[in-house]
C-alpha cells in the first residue's frame, strides 16, 4: 500500500490548469514559439505535477511529462504544441489516478499510522520483538482494521507474558515451543502461591519489590485472558472501535508498566528514582 499526503495534490493538479490558463491568454500567434522567459515557470510547474505522479507511481504520466521536459530545451516548441502536452497529461493523469483506491485517515488517528515507538520509548528499548505488532496495531486502528488491531495487540501481550514468565523462572519448564496463555498462566500463579507459603516450599523472593509487582501482574493477565485473549480467538467476534481504542489503551499502560520493571528477557529491577 502506498502511502501519500493530500498537500502535493493540492499542490499539483491545480498547476495543470494554470498552465492552461497563461497558454490560453498568451496574445501571440498559436504556431509561435513558447517564450524563453516562460520556460522557467512551465519546468517548475511540470516539476511539481511530477513529484505528485512519482509518489503515485504513475508511469505513463511520468514519462509523458519527461518527453515535455525535453521539448522545453527545442526553440521551436511551439505553443499549440505545448497546449496539446498539457491536455494529454491532465487527462493520463486523470486516467490513472482513476484506477487506483484512495483511503484517508481521519484527522487525530495520523499518530497511529505514523509513529515507531506508539508504546513509549521504554517499551521500545526493553521489547524489541514487540515493536513490529505495536506498528501493525496502530495501522490497524488508523485505517478501521479493529478486530486486526486487537489480534496484534494479543501478540504484543504475548510477549509480555513470557517475559514475566522469565523473571518467576517458569519458561524452562515448559516444553512446548509455543505454549497457551493457560499453561504459563498456570504454572506463573504456582509458582507465586509457593514463594508466599513456607509451608508449601522453601522458594522465596528476591525482594518485596519484586513480590508486589508479580502479585499485581498476575491478576491482569489472567482478566486479559478472559475478557480479550479467548474470545479475539473466535471467528464470531468482531471489535468495534471504542472496544479497540479500550484494549488498545489499557494494553498500552500495561506494556509501559512492564517496562519500567521487565525487559523482555525476564530480569526484574526496580523502578529507578525519579
Amino acid at each position: 500500500m502506498l502511502r501519500v499526503y493530500a498537500k502535493p495534490f493540492l499542490e499539483a493538479l491545480p498547476r495543470l490548469s494554470y498552465m492552461q490558463g497563461l497558454l490560453q491568454g498568451f496574445k501571440i500567434p498559436r504556431d509561435s514559439p513558447l517564450p524563453p522567459d516562460k520556460k522557467p515557470e512551465f519546468r517548475t510547474c511540470i516539476q511539481i505535477v511530477r513529484n505528485c505522479c512519482e509518489e503515485l507511481k504513475l508511469n505513463n504520466s511520468i514519462m509523458l511529462i519527461d518527453r515535455i521536459k525535453k521539448d522545453f530545451d527545442s526553440p521551436i516548441y511551439r505553443i499549440d504544441s505545448v497546449i496539446q502536452d498539457i491536455t494529454a497529461l491532465e487527462e493520463s493523469v486523470v486516467n490513472e489516478i482513476s484506477t487506483r483506491v484512495f483511503l484517508t485517515v481521519p484527522f487525530g488517528k495520523a499518530e497511529y499510522l505514523e509513529k515507531q515507538n506508539l508504546f513509549g520509548d521504554v517499551v521500545f528499548d526493553k521489547f524489541p520483538s514487540a515493536i513490529f505488532d505495536i506498528e501493525e496495531a496502530g495501522k490497524c486502528f488508523a485505517i478501521a482494521r479493529y478486530t486486526a488491531c486487537v489480534m496484534h495487540l494479543q501478540r504484543v501481550m504475548e510477549i509480555g507474558l513470557k517475559s514475566f514468565g522469565k523473571c518467576l523462572g517458569i519458561m524452562n519448564l515448559i516444553t512446548t515451543p509455543q505454549p497457551s496463555w493457560n499453561i504459563v498462566l498456570d504454572k506463573t500463579r504456582k509458582e507465586i502461591r509457593e514463594r508466599n507459603d513456607n509451608n508449601i516450599s522453601a522458594k522465596i523472593w528476591a525482594s518485596n519489590k519484586e513480590k508486589e509487582f508479580c502479585e499485581d501482574v498476575q491478576p491482569f493477565l489472567e482478566a486479559v485472558k478472559i475478557a480479550w485473549r479467548n474470545p479475539s480467538m473466535h471467528v464470531d467476534i468482531i471489535y468495534s472501535e471504542e472496544i479497540a481504542e479500550d484494549i488498545y489503551i489499557a494494553i498500552r499502560r500495561f506494556m509501559k508498566q512492564l517496562a519500567e520493571h521487565l525487559n523482555e528477557k525476564g530480569k526484574f529491577q526496580k523502578k529507578p528514582r525519579k
